[in-house]
């Protein structure tokens, strides 16, 4: 396993990284990119590693328990249907994510958010932590 030495935190810098989700999500991310962001995540203890669901079997091995894995189901704009994004969520549960983070559809807010009942039946009370993301566009 690759060091990362951190720098000294105060108590105040380590309770609020321990609430942060470290995140890589660019599509052009690879694995030793994702390794490097896992590392990073142990050596400043984290709440998790949030990356694209391709990766999460593999850091879920690389982490070994150390570091709860946390992925993104319909990223980035949310439009993938209720069905799409359950069957994501329990494919990123078989692989080991122990955080599911869902970007919803901004129509589907205006329409009384159908499918978030879906994706949070889909994680299956197996102890994964669901959560919706509102993604508001690309810089």
């Amino acid at each position: 396993m690759p060091s990362v030495t951190p720098k000294q935190l105060t108590d105040a810098e380590a309770a609020l990284l321990a609430r942060v989700d470290h995140t890589l999500l660019s599509p052009a991310a690879a694995w030793p990119e994702i390794q490097t962001l896992c590392d990073e995540g142990i050596a400043y203890g984290v709440a998790s590693v949030c990356i694209p669901p391709t990766f999460v079997c593999r850091a879920a091995d690389y982490l070994a328990g150390r570091l709860p894995v946390c992925t993104v189901i319909g990223f980035p704009n949310g439009y993938h249907t209720a069905d799409v994004k359950a069957f994501e969520t329990r494919c990123a549960v078989a692989d080991g994510a122990g955080e599911i983070d869902m970007v919803i559809d901004i129509g589907a807010v205006k329409g009384l958010l159908h499918g978030s009942d879906l994706f949070i039946g889909a994680a299956g009370g197996r102890g994964v932590l669901p959560g919706n993301l509102l993604h508001l566009g690309h810089d």
